[in-house]
């Protein structure tokens, strides 16, 4: 066999399309009969995704609602009387007045948009407050009645700054804050139930998943073996086994996982990303429009990691299809490689298709190396912008 045959025997042929619409209609029909079993894995996958919004949701309303104290102090400034006077006249019912313009309300009562814009004007301060209300039970009134040093009374009421919390007994905290801790019982326990009914979703979406997987593997398979041995025999002189096998084995397995871990979860994470966008315009818009800002940056990292990713993807696959095409044929060719002496150049040849393998999963390795940190770096700006 000349150089120029067997070069192009264990060359591969270059790929540029990104998409063929043929090759998806092809990989569609062996989907087709397990339609039904795609259906529930969808559906599992909504529930899993509803499931792991909530999650941090709930943790949300516990700190808010139940571990933060939910009065604040109010402050009028005296700098712009009008809107002052508009702000009693609105939550006038809900106001504690403390004396000299100052005055306690529930902060839960405000619209968030409002009580954003109010601790931007520092009209709301930072402190939080305590409040022992008469309908809060007997034991907690006593408490705070047997503590003058940190509550104070109000008419009914006795109040406290969350910062002097600190000076009671533990079983004074627990009987002042029982409600409290009631409420928080209630959202661990609602959390341990989401969390379960969450890996029960995910185990099943799973396994029906990778049962497709597998079963639409082997029809391929099954399929492809039918179909090769029909071929007639100047085909396999013209394709190296090594080449064949691989078609069969390691390439079909890439199908696999495009499907399993590729296409399936694209639809998960629009829904988390559709979920993500929708609960941070409800918790604060102007916070979300900022994060929005590094949209098209994070769009154009994606985008290049798309492109240098699918070639090095591409060309480790045609490498690794290459070495198994020349490994095979020179085993079985051993005897006529040991009656020509042709050992060195058969491990010389080896040791270069062997090297460019090697290369091209050194290359595939950098494009992870270096999409992944700069990930990081934007997630930890973004976080930045938020704090700051």
């Amino acid at each position: 066999m000349s150089d120029r045959v067997r070069k192009s025997a264990f060359q591969e042929d270059k790929v540029k399309s990104t998409y063929d619409s043929r090759i998806m209609k092809w990989f569609l029909q062996y989907l087709k009969p397990y339609k039904h079993l795609i259906a529930f894995s969808l559906l599992f996958l909504i529930f899993t995704t509803f499931f792991d919004l909530a999650l941090p949701y709930i943790t949300k309303i516990a700190i808010d609602r139940y571990i933060m104290p939910s009065y604040g102090e109010i402050v009028l400034q005296g700098k712009n009387p009008d809107f002052e006077e508009e702000l009693l006249k609105k939550y006038g019912e809900f106001l504690i007045p403390l004396g000299e313009d100052r005055y306690l309300v529930d902060l839960s009562k405000i619209p968030k948009e409002e009580r954003v814009f109010l601790e931007k004007k520092r009209y709301i301060a930072r402190e939080r407050y305590v409040v022992v209300r008469p309908d809060m039970g007997e034991a907690a009134l006593r408490q705070a009645r047997e503590h003058p040093e940190v509550f104070k009374k109000i008419g009914e009421l006795y109040i406290a700054p969350q910062s002097a919390l600190g000076k009671l007994e533990r079983e004074s905290l627990m009987a002042i804050r029982g409600r409290d801790l009631s409420g928080v019982k209630k959202m661990a326990l609602i959390f341990f139930l989401f969390l379960f009914l969450n890996f029960l979703f995910n185990f099943a979406q799973v396994y029906v998943l990778q049962y497709i997987g597998q079963r639409v593997m082997f029809d391929i398979r099954m399929r492809l073996l039918s179909h090769m041995i029909r071929l007639p025999v100047e085909f396999f002189d013209r394709n190296p086994v090594g080449r064949l096998v691989t078609r069969a084995t390691n390439d079909v397995s890439a199908i696999n996982e495009m499907f399993t871990s590729v296409l399936i979860y694209v639809f998960k994470d629009v829904f988390l990303i559709v979920g993500i966008i929708f609960i941070m315009g409800r918790m604060n818009l102007r916070l979300t429009g900022i994060i929005f800002v590094l949209v098209p940056i994070i769009a154009y990292i994606a985008w290049e990691f798309r492109k240098r990713a699918r070639d090095a993807y591409r060309e480790v696959r045609a490498k690794l299809a290459r070495l198994n095409a020349y490994l095979q044929e020179s085993i079985s060719g051993i005897r006529v490689i040991k009656l020509f002496v042709q050992e060195s150049r058969m491990y010389n040849r080896f040791r270069d298709i062997n090297r460019e393998y090697y290369r091209a999963n050194i290359k595939q390795i950098l494009v992870y190396a270096v999409f992944r940190p700069l990930i990081e770096i934007i997630s930890a700006f973004a976080v930045a912008i938020i704090v700051w």
